[in-house]
């Protein structure tokens, strides 16, 4: 089937590959029969040449290669050997390195370069036969390498290969770039034998050879054939002649020694050999019939021997073309069903070709792809021509995805009838792939070209900004782009020019030059390193999070930032984003930074410009200046000629001075004009200023015009104005100067006399002062002191002057001195430091200010302050005494709170059990009231353990996320039991904003809640209390309020200054009316302010009041903790029936109490008086005896957190609830660390217990 394949498609070839372009540029070559087609001949005037020098591959077997001699051998040589003798031009064959031997043609050292493979390349310098000869290029690989089917799975392998092989060019165009050279063949296959390159691509016969030879046959694959070349001979580019007779010479040898040349390096076919035996066999038994007849015969024989070979070699080599064409080539019946195809459909279709015949594509492709097949050749079959079509094919091998252009052609029988359809498909991926680049490449340089115009056109940045924006938005296809310039105040990028679809994304707050979230972004980033960003993905780049939710909303897909750089400095950034994710590629990427560029050069230019005729304004400013400083100046200025010293121009001064008018002072000198009395000293001031260019303050007598003398100072400067060598001269007035300076002199000697008296003055003061006055350079050494009191001295005095510091006290005295002297004249302000020197009668200490005078000295006043650091040091005492007596008022508190708990503990549960057992209503409500006071007693106890907390700074507010919703209504169920008593109205509303949590102490800010509500129902009479919880924004941000509003008696103005002081209410008469301690509300406003937040409060006698707790809102994402609300124990059903429960508690009360209500929940209890009675008990018992444990914290012999640890090393699983009477929050710690799941305190609250155990046990 393969040859009826290559059959079939021969004569279909031409006309199927113009039409769909799947056929490749090699067909054209392999399909003519002769395989060449005539050169133009050179001039026929042009004699041949005496000899012909050719080059060849070295080591190329079986084409080219030297013997053991050293001599030319192979097909190669045996053909110019042949040339030769059918030409009688002498041959001078060279096989070398392919390298060397390309160099000798290009150079003109050789004429022909033999076996060369064409490429376009090559083709700009070289002419080419007809090709002689195709050989296979296959990719070989070591057998260990597995994987490796085409160009594609070479991607980042190394690959070797001979140097300037044409399979480098291929392989490059593959996008395979590790590539490593070797000079010659037998190079290459040495250094793979030798363990260098795994993969190397070679002509297939010269690598079966050098594989052989090397026994490495074994070791190295065939992986695939990347390409068929054709081999060619080729001259240098317009040597018409030579390959005219090149040409006509193989044309001269006949097909017949061709084919004996090649028998000979490639070996006959077996087959023809005994075909040709048995057909000499038939033509000897014909040659008895007649001698005309074996004449006959032998012409015969030789000329289907030869038409068969041609026939047979063209057969297979098609096929073999066909196999490893790039296309794909599949024939199929009328009836749909595969009856050939070529190796790279088998590949793409999955199977073998023997697998394929007999069955239709959708035995093996998807049905939507075996249907389009189907329509495809329907469609051909129908108009009875070739129909092209295109398809996205999945190949099965490997899993890649190509765009194929197929032609589908009937294909008709010897008598015309339609026999089935051949179709011919081309992977045009890359040429579709190459035009949208060339179409986006194109609207680039369009980019360019309208933005360079935009630079030529625009001569600021603003509007050049603009237009560029503009440009990439209209021609470059983009959603938007933006230019932004820093703002060194704001610490912001901010955008100074845009176009696009924006919307809000470009409003205020820009993206931050500084650290952090919004430091992030590519823009920033681009403009932070100077080098350009890339944004590829804005729905995962991390650098967008910030912006990404409103860069997706307005369909920004990417984005590029390039900074735009003015000399080298970056000034702004220019971003742009696309509707599609990494829009841009490298060759893209790389025009719009060159783009970049030009941006800035242009906002170079644009400073360029600015900065030229800023200079030049400054030039004409400074000549305006200087115009106006020489008429104005009070000096006499003129300016002459240098070489003459004519005056040009003088000014009013000069008039003024020497009398002389305009007109006849310029064009004249000073000797000409008799100003000068010396001469002498004239001509010294004219050398020094030739010699020196200037000279400066010479003090000389003038004559005016009218012949007065004066005294003046004279000075002068060689300059050049205009290219003009000029002198700049000017005379000076002393006679003022000589007056002032007599003047200055009285004056000096008077001010030396009153700082004399002042300094003595000064010296007196010091004395008498108590401090020490020091004056010192800069290491300490004194140039000077006045020592106060003498018996604060620590050195005699005789000793101080020229003295150090450190040769004078000891250290760490004299070090601190040093360091404070130093820091005083670094700083250049006064540094204050103390230090202690040791006395006979005890340390001293002393204060120093240091005042720096000058750079390099300082002056120190140092002062006795030991009377001073005692009163601090009692006053630190105190404190501390103050800290301990708080912490023991704290200790005290907390003991009294837990021996206050403890009895109350069994009072309150003998009260619940009383109230849950008994049947009668008024001992109900006995047991009701007595549990109603215990629990105000417990109210008090608390309260004022809260205050000393407090107080001594230990209480601790949480952030932990809350409900407000739930917290208000938690409270507000907690006392409407209390207000329906007193018929009073409770309500509860909420602002509908107020979310539904928050981060918060939930306990505290109930605690403070219950206090205000428990308050306002407590001092209202007849009315109402409101609860309005919700949100409120004023100066100090956001705030969560909770209201409290009651008709109550109210609270005079005088009243509300102490209403939050401890241990008060209103009046005495409150107290006894109403009851309390007075620290409620004193608790409530220190806990808002420990949550960081006020209690608020208005109020109007006989009126009401208004309460308000305003906290910070802090947002939570978390969900917060369900409250539970109070229900009556006794309406509880038993629900802890068959729990096993083991009780350690040393009071006999509380072991009563706990035993009793335990066992009217069903549970099975084991009371133990202290902890090592109940370690011992779940030792003796076995770690299985008990469900959970109830462990007090303080008892005898072993408290309950030992007892817990050691419990829980005998029985882990075992659950330990700790119950203690302090209910501090530091003991639920400790509980928690030692190992105990839960915490109750006392008196305890039997449904919680109750609760906790079902929770924990379940």
């Amino acid at each position: 089937m393969r040859v009826a394949l290559s059959l079939l498609v021969l004569p279909l070839m031409a006309d199927a590959a113009p039409a769909s372009q799947a056929i490749p540029d090699v067909v054209s070559e392999a399909a003519s029969p002769a395989g060449v087609a005539a050169a133009p001949a050179g001039p026929a005037s042009t004699p041949p040449p005496r000899v012909i020098h050719v080059v060849g591959a070295d080591n190329y077997p079986p084409y080219l290669f030297r013997d053991e001699d050293g001599r030319p051998a192979g097909l190669v040589a045996d053909e110019w050997a042949l040339w030769e003798k059918k030409t009688g031009v002498h041959v001078d064959l060279q096989p070398v390195d392919w390298a060397d031997a390309m160099r000798r043609v290009a150079n003109g050292e050789a004429e022909v370069i033999d076996t060369i493979f064409w490429s376009s390349e090559r083709a700009r310098t070289m002419d080419f036969t007809a090709p002689f000869a195709d050989v296979r290029e296959p990719i070989y690989a070591e057998s260990s390498v597995k994987g490796l089917v085409d160009l594609h799975s070479l991607k980042g392998f190394h690959v070797a290969a001979l140097s300037g092989d044409l399979c480098i060019d291929r392989l490059r165009a593959g996008g395979v770039t590790l590539i490593d050279t070797y000079p010659s063949y037998q190079s290459l296959i040495a250094s793979a034998v030798a363990g260098g390159p795994k993969i190397f691509c070679m002509d297939g016969p010269s690598a079966e050879y050098y594989l052989y030879k090397a026994n490495a046959s074994q070791r190295f694959r065939e992986a695939f054939v990347m390409y068929y070349g054709h081999m060619h001979r080729a001259v240098r580019r317009g040597d018409s002649g030579t390959l005219s007779l090149i040409e006509k010479g193989f044309d001269q040898i006949s097909p017949g020694e061709k084919k004996a040349l090649e028998d000979k390096w490639f070996g006959a076919p077996l087959v023809g050999e005994r075909w040709l035996r048995a057909f000499v066999i038939a033509l000897a038994a014909l040659a008895l019939a007649a001698v005309v007849a074996v004449l006959w015969g032998l012409a015969m024989r030789r000329a289907v021997r030869d038409k068969t070979a041609e026939i047979d070699s063209q057969a297979r080599r098609l096929r073999t073309l066909i196999d490893t064409l790039p296309d794909l080539v599949w024939f199929k019946g009328l009836d749909g069903k595969f009856l050939a195809c070529n190796v790279r459909f088998e590949r793409f279709i999955g199977a073998p070709e023997n697998e394929l015949l007999g069955h239709p594509a959708s035995a093996f492709l998807p049905a939507a792809v075996a249907a389009e097949f189907a329509a495809a050749d329907q469609r051909a079959i129908e108009v009875r021509a070739p129909v092209p079509h295109q398809f996205t094919l999945t190949y099965a091998h490997d899993g890649h995805q190509e765009l194929v252009e197929s032609l589908h052609t009937p294909v008709f029988g010897s008598h015309g009838e339609l026999t089935g359809v051949l179709s011919i498909g081309r992977d045009v991926t890359q040429r579709r792939d190459d035009e949208r680049h060339l179409r986006r490449l194109n609207r680039l340089y369009q980019v360019l070209t309208n933005v360079h115009a935009a630079i030529a056109r625009e001569r600021a940045p603003e509007p050049l900004f603009a237009a560029v924006c503009q440009i990439m938005v209209r021609d470059g296809g983009l959603r938007m782009a933006w230019i932004g310039r820093p703002d060194t105040d704001a610490g912001e990028l901010v955008p100074v020019a845009w176009a696009g679809k924006t919307g809000d994304y470009l409003d205020p707050p820009h993206a931050s030059l500084a650290e952090g979230p919004r430091g992030l972004a590519p823009s920033v980033q681009a403009f932070r390193e100077g080098r350009a960003m890339h944004s590829t993905d804005i729905g995962s780049d991390p650098g967008m999070a910030t912006w990404r939710e409103g860069a997706l909303a307005l369909g920004y897909r990417s984005s590029s930032a390039y900074p735009l750089k003015s000399r080298g400095r970056t000034v702004g950034v220019f971003t742009m984003y696309s509707s599609a994710i990494q829009f841009f590629d490298a060759g893209e990427l790389a025009l719009l930074e060159r783009l970049s560029e030009d941006i800035g050069r242009a906002l170079e230019g644009y400073e360029l410009a600015e900065e030229r005729e800023q200079a030049i304004n400054d030039l004409r400013d400074s000549e305006a200046r200087f115009s106006t400083m020489f008429r104005m100046s009070p000096s006499g200025l003129g300016l002459a000629r240098y070489d003459d010293k004519r005056y040009l121009e003088v000014n009013d001064a000069f008039i003024s001075m020497f009398g002389y008018g305009p007109d006849e002072a310029i064009g004249r000198n000073g000797l000409e004009l008799d100003t000068w009395v010396d001469i002498k000293l004239r001509g010294e001031a004219m050398a020094a200023l030739e010699r020196d260019g200037e000279v400066r303050n010479i003090e000389a007598p003038f004559r005016t015009r009218s012949g007065d003398i004066f005294h003046a100072s004279f000075s002068a400067m060689r300059v050049s104005i205009g290219g003009e060598d000029l002198v700049l001269a000017s005379y000076f007035d002393l006679t003022a100067q000589r007056l002032a300076t007599r003047t200055l002199e009285d004056r000096k000697l008077e001010l030396e006399r009153i700082v004399s008296q002042r300094t003595a003055e000064l010296s007196r003061v010091l004395d008498a002062m108590p401090d020490r006055y020091f004056r010192m350079r800069q290491d300490g050494t004194v140039v000077d002191f006045r020592i106060g009191r003498e018996e604060d001295m620590y050195t005699q005095t005789a000793n101080l002057l020229g003295r150090r510091i450190d040769q004078l006290l000891p250290s760490p005295a004299s070090d601190a001195l040093h360091s404070a002297i130093a820091e005083a004249i670094a700083t250049k302000d006064i540094v204050v430091v103390e230090y202690a020197l040791p006395f006979p009668e005890g340390e001293r200490y002393f204060e120093a200010r240091t005042l720096p005078l000058g750079t390099d000295q300082v002056i120190m006043f140092v002062r006795n302050i030991t009377d001073r650091h005692s009163l601090e040091a009692d006053r630190e005492r105190a404190r501390l005494n103050a800290v301990a007596l708080a912490n023991a008022k704290s200790e005290f508190l907390a003991n009294m709170s837990h021996e206050i708990r403890t009895p109350l503990n069994g009072l309150l549960g003998l009260a619940q059990i009383g109230q849950r057992d008994t049947a009668d209503p008024r001992t109900a409500a006995n047991f009701a009231a007595i549990l109603n006071s215990g629990r105000l007693l417990l109210g008090i106890v608390n309260d004022v353990l809260d205050f000393s907390k407090i107080e001594v700074g230990k209480l601790r507010v949480e952030q932990r996320p809350i409900s407000p919703h739930a917290l208000a209504e938690e409270a507000v169920a907690l006392l409407r039991d209390r207000a329906i008593e007193k018929h009073i109205a409770l309500e509860l509303t909420f602002d509908p904003a107020l979310p539904d949590r928050c981060m918060g102490d939930a306990l505290r800010t109930q605690q403070v809640l219950v206090n205000l509500l428990s308050n306002a129902i407590k001092f209202t009479e007849t009315g109402s209390v409101g609860v309005w919880a919700g949100l409120e924004t004023g100066p100090e941000g956001v705030r969560m309020v909770y209201r409290v509003a009651d008709t109550g008696i109210g609270i005079a103005p005088e009243q509300l200054a102490h209403l939050f002081d401890a241990f008060q209410q209103a009046d005495t008469s409150t107290t006894r009316r109403f009851g309390g301690t007075g620290l409620g509300l004193a608790i409530s406003k220190r806990l808002a302010e420990l949550m960081g937040g006020a209690v608020q409060v208005r109020s109007e006698p006989g009126v009401g009041s208004v309460f308000e707790l305003r906290l910070p809102w802090i947002p939570a994402a978390g969900t917060p903790p369900e409250l539970t609300r109070d229900s009556s124990w006794a309406d509880s059903p038993r629900r802890l029936d068959g729990v096993r429960v083991l009780v350690a508690e040393d009071n006999e009360v509380n072991q009563i109490v706990l035993e009793r209500a335990l066992e009217i929940e069903g549970a099975d209890t084991t009371i133990v008086g202290d902890g090592r009675q109940a370690v011992n008990r779940v030792l003796a018992d076995g770690r299985e005896s008990y469900d959970v444990v109830l462990m007090d914290i303080q008892m005898p012999e072993m408290d309950g957190y030992e007892a817990t640890r050691r419990i829980l090393e005998l029985a882990p699983d075992l659950p330990v609830i700790g119950q203690t009477a302090h209910a501090m929050l530091d003991e639920r710690r400790e509980c928690l660390a030692a190992g105990m799941v839960d915490h109750i305190a006392k008196p305890i609250d039997f449904r919680q217990l109750v609760d906790m155990i079902v929770r924990h046990i379940a």
